[in-house]
């Protein structure tokens, strides 16, 4: 069961950034707390309390990334975060699918259409 795991986790991204993830998080101890491969430049507080969908796009996989669950975080499947993205998504908001969040965006109240771009401090719809 433990090669299957790791075989799909190759496959997903690669035996470079596996080896990377494993120096960093298991020898080193950055983000050793995160049972899921993380970026060495990315920071993840609270990960029991991340609801997501096990498998591809790895959560936190990207560089330069933090993310903040100290309330819980639920991200639903094939949710994207860009590297080095600070948007601040305030508790009990929610975003409907294909909703796309721009960097820097302070979004403070939630959007059940999806199909749109927000961004702005406070979040405006772009488009």
């Amino acid at each position: 069961m433990a090669l299957c795991k790791l075989r799909q986790k190759i496959k997903d991204i690669g035996v470079k950034n596996i080896i990377m993830c494993f120096i960093f998080q298991w020898i080193i101890r950055i983000n050793s707390h995160v049972p899921w491969p993380v970026h060495p430049t990315s920071i993840v507080n609270n990960p029991e309390n991340i609801k997501h969908h096990k498998g591809r796009p790895i959560i936190g996989f990207s560089p330069c990334c933090y993310i903040q669950a100290m309330n819980g975080i639920e991200i639903g499947k094939n949710v994207r975060i860009g590297p080095g993205v600070n948007a601040i998504i305030s508790p009990n908001v929610s975003l409907a699918d294909h909703t796309i969040v721009a960097t820097g965006a302070v979004v403070t109240k939630s959007f059940s259409e999806g199909n749109c771009i927000i961004g702005g401090v406070p979040e405006k719809l772009i488009k």
